[in-house]
This record gives structure tokens, sequence and C-alpha cells, in this order.
């Protein structure tokens, strides 16, 4: 199987990510989920991502 993916397709499925990620939020906002301690983890992941404390991930299996 080839699996070349095209910049179109690689833009396609980013655009894709992105909205799929703000449908999410919309809804967790809409419900209420964003608790106490969803908004504290997010602020630390924020805290972190801008002091740099980032790895690169090629595969979706390097994170289980």
């Amino acid at each position: 199987m080839n699996q070349t993916v095209t910049q179109l397709k690689l833009r396609r499925i980013f655009r894709a990510s992105l909205n799929l990620a703000n449908l999410v939020e919309d809804i967790l906002e809409r419900s209420g989920d964003f608790d106490p301690v969803f908004q504290k983890g997010l602020r630390r992941s924020i805290k972190e991502a801008t002091q740099g404390k980032t790895r690169t991930v090629r595969s979706l299996r390097e994170l289980v």
C-alpha cells in the first residue's frame, strides 16, 4: 500500500483535526465539563509547553 500523503491530503487531515478539536471544546463548554481539575491540568500543560518541555511524537503509539 502506498503511504505517501500529498500536501493536499495532509492539509485536509490537519483541518479536520482542528475542526474536531474545536467541536469537542464547544461541547465541553456547553456541558460545563471544564471543571477545576481539567482547567488546572490545562494551565499546567500550557506552562510546560511555553517552557519548552515538549517532545516530538511521530506516532500515537509512542504515547501509549
